[in-house]
């Protein structure tokens, strides 16, 4: 039989491996509520960030949308400068015809005051474009034609 002394030592025994179990049991309970604690941390974080990077997402989207609409209005201001360009250039070559051929109608129409000029004082008779004739005098259609000669079309 145990002596006493043995059967207390076994009693003591048995009371501290309970006591060391249940401070264990509290232990591990503390460390399962720290790791729940931070686990739930975690996935507020995650899901901030998640939101952040959407948002980032979102904001390059909206980026890359108005890049693309600033290119689109940059190409149309080119293709409308392209064509006021060949607009002007159209309008010039028009504009150098109508001037050549008023040169051509002043060196016609002094010409003809040249073959003119031996008639003294008579008026030439000029169409006007209406049926009826510009009346000069020699020297009143050289002052028309020097006239005509410095007038630049619009």
């Amino acid at each position: 039989m145990p002596s006493d002394w043995a059967l207390a030592q076994a009693v003591a025994w048995l009371g501290e491996s309970r006591s060391k179990r249940l401070s264990g049991r509290r232990e591990v309970d503390s460390l399962a509520d720290r790791f729940d604690s931070a686990r739930a941390h975690a996935y507020a974080h995650i899901a901030e960030l998640e939101a952040r990077v959407f948002d980032a997402e979102r904001s390059r989207d909206d980026a890359i949308g108005r890049c693309v609409a600033a290119q689109a209005a940059r190409d149309e201001m080119h293709d409308a400068r392209f064509a006021e360009a060949r607009q002007v250039d159209a309008l010039k070559a028009k504009l150098a015809q109508l001037m050549e051929a008023s040169r051509e109608a002043v060196y016609l129409a002094e010409d003809e005051l040249r073959r003119l000029n031996g008639e003294g004082g008579s008026p030439i008779r000029i169409p006007d474009g209406s049926g009826g004739y510009l009346g000069l005098k020699k020297q009143g259609l050289q002052r028309f034609l020097a006239a005509l000669a410095t007038v630049k079309p619009k």
